[in-house]
């Protein structure tokens, strides 16, 4: 269950937004800047309510220095978010919109997991379209692109994946 969603982001110079990610209850942001000392480069706005816990760096580095356990799972979740980041990079620069929004939809419905082939989106269209890199109209067109194709069914915010393999070969193909 979720208490709370934020976006992270950045404006360009134009005012176009780049949603970075959503950071649901649970999840951490802001290490590299606090432990770095150095100024946040992105926006942190709440979606719904939301309840914003601040360890201070000096507390981590203190855990850190006396907890191999916490030391490694630091390390390992500053991993992963690294790795994450190149990831998106990478798709952001190399894919067509189609390619990231078929990815996005799998990666959805792999955290439903078991729940079956039903998908809510976590945030909204315009969120949906700003975290892949597209604008709104964009995103619509692909979603009606989809549905036509029978990839998908959608209501709303609810998306039927009715063909997997379908949208796991739109995002191989080039």
């Amino acid at each position: 269950m979720s208490i709370g969603s934020a976006k992270l982001s950045v404006r360009g110079a134009e005012g176009d937004e780049r949603v970075l990610r959503i950071a649901s209850a649970g999840d951490a942001f802001g290490e590299p800047t606090a432990m770095l000392g150095k100024p946040c480069l992105y926006d942190a706005v709440a979606l719904s309510d939301v309840r914003v816990v601040i360890l201070p760096a000096s507390a981590i580095l203190a855990l850190v220095a006396r907890d191999r356990r916490f030391a490694r799972f630091v390390v390992l979740a500053l991993s992963a978010r690294s790795y994450t980041v190149l990831s998106e990079f990478s798709a952001a620069t190399t894919q067509r919109g189609a390619q990231r929004l078929a990815g996005y939809l799998g990666s959805l419905e792999r955290k439903n997991g078991s729940r079956g082939p039903t998908v809510q989106l976590p945030v909204s269209k315009t969120v949906v379209a700003a975290l892949l890199g597209m604008k709104k109209e964009t995103l619509s067109r692909l979603f009606r692109q989809f549905s036509s194709e029978g990839l998908i069914g959608m209501t709303r915010r609810e998306i039927a994946i009715l063909d997997p393999q379908g949208l796991a070969a739109c995002v191989s193909s080039g």
